[in-house]
């Protein structure tokens, strides 16, 4: 997902062990996601959940019966929804 490479990314240039902990919490909290879907709250943008998995990010994700999707992996920082 281009959301996690540019947040690993962008870390990695400072601390790289930052860098790889950050992105295996963002794997780890998508896992969770898959088997606790509504553990998260209604999202800003219809049709959306969102969870706060870190102090400065958030998984923006959709549901339907079956699946958990991705949407986005977002910095508390930016203006969210665009």
């Amino acid at each position: 997902m281009a959301d996690v490479d540019e947040i690993v990314d962008y870390i990695f240039a400072d601390n790289l062990a930052a860098a790889l902990d950050l992105e295996q919490l963002i794997h780890d909290s998508v896992n969770h996601l898959t088997r606790l879907p509504y553990i998260g709250w209604r999202g800003r943008v219809m049709n959306t959940w969102e969870l706060i998995f870190h102090p400065n990010h958030f998984i923006v994700y959709e549901l339907d019966e079956t699946h958990v999707k991705i949407m986005r992996i977002v910095h508390t920082r930016r203006k969210y929804p665009a």
